[in-house]
C-alpha cells in the first residue's frame, strides 16, 4: 500500500489540470461522469488522508486533488471536461493564486477556483470572489469584516463552531485589465460540499425527514453560536448552506449580508434569487433583525427539503411556527428551535443513531 500511495502523490504532483488527474471519465452522461468522478475521487482522498498516510507529500497531494476536482465539477457542468481551459490566470496581491479559472456565479460576484499556499508554502485550493459592479463593495466589505470577527481564536467555541464557516484568506482589489479595479475575498475552497439549493434540484420530489434532521441541526448549531457572538446571518437560503454526507459536516456561506444585531444593523440586500425566502420584517423597516429572521429562512429550508408525505405531524407544526410572519409569534432563538427538535427526533425515532447519506451526483 506504500507503494501505491507514493506512486499516487508522484502522479499528483505532476498534473497540470483536473484532466491530467481523473483522466478521461467514463460515461456518456453528464451525470454518469459525475458518478465516475466522485468514485474515483473518494478512492485517491482514502488512500492521501492524513488518518490513513502519514507519507511525506500525502497532506500536499490532497490539497492539490481537491481543488482539481472543483475545477473537474465546474467543466462538466460546463460542457467541457476533456477540452483544454481557458489560459490560466496569476493573480498576485499579497499572495500568489495560480491557475486560475472560472467556476461559479453568486448574487454579487464572479466565483474562480485557484491554487495558492499557506504560510508553510504547502499548496492548497481556493475560492476566489470578484465583485461584478464597484457598488456592491460594501457588501464584500461585511463579509470580510464579519469573518474577521468570527474567526477570531479569543472567541469562546471558535476553535469548534468556524469549522461551519468559510475562512477569509484575505480581502483585496485585483486589476481585471483595462484599467478597471474590482474588490476580491478570497476564501477557503469547499469542493467537497454540496449545496442545498442542487441537493434539492437532484432530488425535486424530497428526502426523507431523517435525513433532513442532521442538516437541520448543523445549520441550527452554527446559528446558535454566530448568534451568540451577535451576528445575524441575514441570507440563510439553500445555495448558502452546503452539506457534505460523510461526516454529515456542513457550511454556511456567503457573508456578505450579515449584521450585527448589538448595533441594531438591518439587512443591506437580499438575494433576488431567493426574495420569496425572505420573513416580512427584513422589508418592513419598523421591524427590527433579530435571530428570529434566520429562524424563519432555516426552517424554510428544512421544509422544503423532506417529502411532503412524510413530514411528521410534529415537524410540521415546529416549522409552521418558525415561518410565522410575526417574529414574535415565532422561536425566540435557534437554541430554542434546536432543543424542541432534539425532542421530537427522540420521540419519533428513538435514540440518535448514524444515518448514511449519500448526496446525489
Amino acid at each position: 500500500m506504500k507503494n501505491v500511495i507514493e506512486t499516487l502523490i508522484t502522479k499528483v504532483s505532476k498534473c497540470h489540470t483536473c484532466e491530467d488527474a481523473f483522466g478521461k471519465l467514463e460515461g456518456g452522461t453528464p451525470a454518469l461522469q459525475q458518478a465516475e468522478l466522485r468514485r474515483l475521487f473518494i478512492e485517491m482522498a482514502e488512500m492521501l488522508h492524513p488518518d490513513r498516510s502519514k507519507l511525506s507529500g500525502a497532506a500536499d497531494a490532497l490539497a492539490a486533488l481537491t481543488a482539481f476536482r472543483a475545477r473537474a465539477v465546474a467543466k462538466l457542468k460546463a460542457g467541457t471536461y476533456g477540452k483544454p481551459d481557458v489560459a490560466p490566470v496569476t493573480i498576485k496581491s499579497s499572495r500568489l493564486y495560480s491557475n486560475v479559472q472560472p467556476y461559479a456565479k453568486g448574487d454579487l460576484c464572479d466565483v474562480f477556483t485557484a491554487t495558492t499556499s499557506d504560510e508553510f508554502g504547502k499548496p492548497h485550493g481556493a475560492a476566489i470572489k470578484i465583485l461584478r459592479d464597484p457598488r456592491d463593495s460594501d457588501l464584500l466589505d461585511t463579509e470580510a469584516k464579519v469573518l474577521k470577527l468570527l474567526w477570531d481564536p479569543t472567541r469562546v467555541d471558535s476553535d469548534h463552531f468556524t469549522k461551519y464557516l468559510p475562512k477569509l484568506l484575505e480581502a483585496t482589489t485585483l486589476d481585471i485589465g483595462g484599467g478597471k479595479k474590482r474588490r476580491a475575498n478570497v476564501l477557503s475552497l469547499h469542493s467537497q460540499r454540496m449545496s442545498l439549493a442542487t441537493l434539492k434540484e437532484k432530488i425535486p420530489e424530497g428526502i426523507d425527514p431523517r435525513d433532513m434532521a442532521w442538516m437541520f441541526r448543523r445549520v441550527l448549531e452554527m446559528l446558535t453560536w454566530v448568534h451568540r457572538q451577535g451576528f445575524i446571518h441575514g441570507a440563510v437560503t439553500p445555495d448558502h448552506v452546503l452539506v457534505s454526507a460523510h461526516h454529515h459536516g456542513a457550511k454556511l456561506i456567503d457573508w456578505s449580508y450579515a449584521c450585527n444585531v448589538e448595533k441594531k444593523e438591518r439587512i443591506k440586500a437580499v438575494s433576488t434569487k431567493w426574495e420569496k425566502w425572505y420573513p416580512p420584517e427584513v422589508f418592513d423597516k419598523k421591524q427590527p433583525i433579530t435571530a428570529a429572521t434566520d429562524v424563519y429562512m432555516a426552517a424554510r429550508i428544512a421544509d422544503r427539503l423532506v417529502t411532503p408525505a412524510l413530514m411528521p405531524p410534529a415537524m410540521r407544526r415546529l416549522f409552521d411556527i418558525c415561518q410565522q410572519a410575526k417574529p414574535a409569534a415565532r422561536y425566540a432563538n435557534t437554541w430554542q428551535v434546536y432543543e424542541e427538535f432534539d425532542l421530537i427526533l427522540k420521540k419519533l425515532y428513538g435514540k440518535p443513531t448514524f444515518r448514511e447519506f449519500k448526496l446525489p451526483v
